[in-house]
Formats: structure tokens, C-alpha cells, sequence
């Protein structure tokens, strides 16, 4: 599975977030629970760097892609490397410093993942 399916999955992961149910929700549980988030996962370490693009695309204009950043990427990180990726304690709740937090331990970290076997 490579950029084209992730891709995919994102465009469905995306679709699966326009539901009111999902859409005006402030929890991350229905964001992650759905097949794209799944596929996306399934991936493993394979997914990580394109994780990591995701978090420059821009939102200006997609707010369900929004809802894929901020209640969604990390989750999906924690659940491809386990226990090497948590949240600190003193920033969980808060988005924004979620996603720099998550952002810079992908860069200082995705390569030791994609060079495993």
C-alpha cells in the first residue's frame, strides 16, 4: 500500500468527518473510528511520513480535513509505533501544541521506524 492508497484513504477518512454526527463532535473517538482510519494504520511505519505531510496541507478551505489533524493524526501515530509515541501530560487537550509536539517527533523520529524491517 502506497502514497496512491493512503491518499485515498485520507480523501475517504476526510469524507467520513463531513457527517454531522463526526463533524460537530469535539471527541476524537468517532473521528478515528471508521475503515480509512483503519487502512491508514494498516500501513505501518510506511504511513509515517506521509502523516507527516498531511500536517502541512492547508485547511483554510476543508474543515473535515481540519478535523483529521487535529482529532485524528496523532491517534494515528500512537497506534502505528505504540508505546514510543505519547502525549505529554501537559499539553493533552490542547490542539494546537498537540500537533507541533506530534509534528516534531515525526521529524526527529519517522526515520528509525522506516529503516526497520
Amino acid at each position: 500500500m502506497g502514497e496512491v492508497n493512503f491518499n485515498q484513504a485520507l480523501e475517504e477518512w476526510i469524507e467520513h468527518c463531513r457527517d454531522s454526527h463526526i463533524r460537530f463532535s469535539s471527541f476524537a473517538e468517532p473521528v478515528k473510528n471508521c475503515e480509512p482510519y483503519r487502512k491508514i494504520i494498516s500501513m505501518g511505519y510506511k504511513a509515517l511520513p506521509l502523516v507527516r505531510q498531511v500536517y502541512d496541507m492547508d485547511i483554510s478551505d476543508n474543515f473535515e480535513l481540519s478535523i483529521v489533524i487535529e482529532l485524528g493524526l496523532a491517534s494515528v501515530v500512537r497506534d502505528i509505533v505504540g508505546d514510543d509515541f505519547s502525549i505529554p501530560e501537559k499539553i493533552r487537550g490542547r490542539i494546537s501544541a498537540i500537533e507541533d509536539y506530534t509534528k516534531k517527533w515525526l521529524d526527529e523520529n519517522m526515520d528509525n521506524y522506516l529503516s526497520r524491517k
